[in-house]
């Protein structure tokens, strides 16, 4: 299974791996750009269409089975990078040339979201509330990161459950286990509805983001937090909160 650069045929056939990989009993789901662009219709159009150039993937570990899947799809991997990282991180390049990225058990960038028990939870991707952390904690976020964010909250509606909607729930749970990443969250939907001011959003969506943010914001601030979220929450900004991550070498 070949991804192809042509962002119609990557759709397709990300899609593909994450159903191959059902039938070969493993579990992948796809996160990033073409995540998006297969839960979120408003993807398709301005200002939220950007082009989709990589796949990356969420997986339960461990990563043998997981190469082996990659492998005999004809992707190379990295196999000095996965060799020291393939605990949580593997890294293939398919037949035509994409970057392909899979996270094993957690996402980690400048914060860790962990997703190995929810990845049952919808057939294709992450569930909508890791999707959105995945962009939300980003403590540098560009336009395509708050675009992406902005995007999923203009689609689905803020509420309790999973599916085909954002379980603010989830995103304060895992908020109130970790200061940093609720830090790193509130800052990061301020930031998407100062985006939302300079872009080109119709009426009905700026609300609906809006709104979204709004509710998330709400659930993040009621959820009860530990002593320890307290004891790090009275250090605040004073130490870093966040990782710096680097990008990996092909």
């Amino acid at each position: 299974m070949s991804v192809s650069t042509d962002p119609a045929t990557l759709l397709v056939e990300a899609r593909g791996v994450v159903e191959e990989a059902d039938r070969a009993g493993l579990r992948l789901r796809l996160l990033g750009g073409v995540a998006i662009k297969l839960r979120c219709p408003s993807s398709a159009a301005a200002p939220f269409a950007r082009v989709s150039s990589d796949a990356d993937y969420a997986a339960s570990g461990p990563a043998a089975p997981l190469e082996a899947f990659f492998s005999a799809r004809g992707f190379v991997p990295d196999r000095e990078f996965n060799l020291y990282n393939g605990h949580e991180r593997l890294l293939f390049t398919s037949p035509s040339g994409v970057k392909t990225d899979v996270f094993v058990g957690a996402f980690k960038m400048c914060h860790q979201i962990p997703f190995d028990n929810r990845l049952a939870l919808d057939p294709l991707s992450l569930p909508l509330a890791e999707l959105i952390l995945t962009k939300l904690q980003v403590v540098e976020a560009n336009e395509k990161d708050l675009s992406d964010a902005a995007c999923i909250l203009a689609d689905h509606e803020v509420g309790t459950g999973d599916g085909d909607t954002l379980n603010a729930g989830r995103v304060a749970e895992l908020c109130a286990a970790d200061w940093g990443l609720w830090r790193t969250t509130c800052l990061g939907l301020e930031k998407l509805l100062a985006w939302t001011t300079g872009a080109a959003l119709g009426d009905a969506a700026r609300a609906r983001v809006a709104a979204g943010a709004a509710a998330l914001a709400d659930r993040l601030a009621a959820e009860p937090k530990p002593l320890a979220w307290r004891l790090r929450a009275a250090v605040g900004d004073r130490v870093r909160w966040y990782e710096i991550p680097e990008e990996a070498e092909r």
